[in-house]
């Protein structure tokens, strides 16, 4: 179930962002999620002030890739854009060790060397002049970095507070950092484009 939602998110951004523009889009998808979210509420005054500053960390990395995220869909498919978004399976272990100092396992080096033959051949990285990467591969790599920092940030956080309420205010502070960036960036699509 999992690889179906997660492959169809892609599809759709992408079907969503033909009319409306990447922060109007994702404002209306954080909005969404918070409404479905409202259940959950309640466990905000299971934060501490600390928690407050910590999830601002979570929801800024959160936010980073999923604006990278949409705007690579504008230019690679959907399938291109997933594909990439899938290196932070090898980035969240790098960055373990790189932030926390948590050990890698010896085997860590044989998913990169795999993960790297995969890319060139799938995006035909290479030519002979060198490695050919575009906008839309940055941004899917940033993207694929942002998840991991994500990760990383919240097994360090998290453990000890209440994942349902650190779930919930990383969505409020995404959706209003994308609503400042929509209102200021970006006209408001026509409603006939939304519905």
């Amino acid at each position: 179930m999992t690889p179906i939602l997660y492959g169809g998110y892609y599809t759709a951004v992408k079907f969503g962002l033909f009319d409306i523009p990447v922060f109007w889009l994702n404002s209306l998808r954080l909005l969404l999620a918070s409404i479905l979210y409202l259940p959950f509420l309640k466990h905000l005054k299971n934060l501490t002030k600390e928690d407050y500053k910590k999830n601002l960390i979570i929801a800024g990395v959160f936010f980073g890739g999923l604006v990278a995220q949409s705007f690579s869909l504008k230019y690679l498919t959907a399938g291109g854009t997933g594909f990439l978004a899938a290196l932070f399976l090898i980035f969240t272990p790098l960055f373990r060790w790189l932030i926390f100092r948590k050990r890698l396992s010896k085997w860590f080096v044989i998913p990169i060397i795999l993960s790297l033959i995969g890319y060139t051949i799938m995006f035909e990285w290479y030519d002979n002049q060198g490695p050919l990467l575009g906008l839309g591969e940055w941004l899917g790599i940033f993207g694929a970095v942002a998840i991991a920092l994500q990760i990383v940030f919240t097994e360090e956080y998290v453990p000890d507070s209440d994942p349902f309420a650190y779930s919930y205010l990383q969505i409020i502070y995404s959706l209003l950092l994308s609503l400042i960036f929509a209102l200021n960036l970006e006209s408001f699509p026509p409603i006939e484009r939304i519905g």
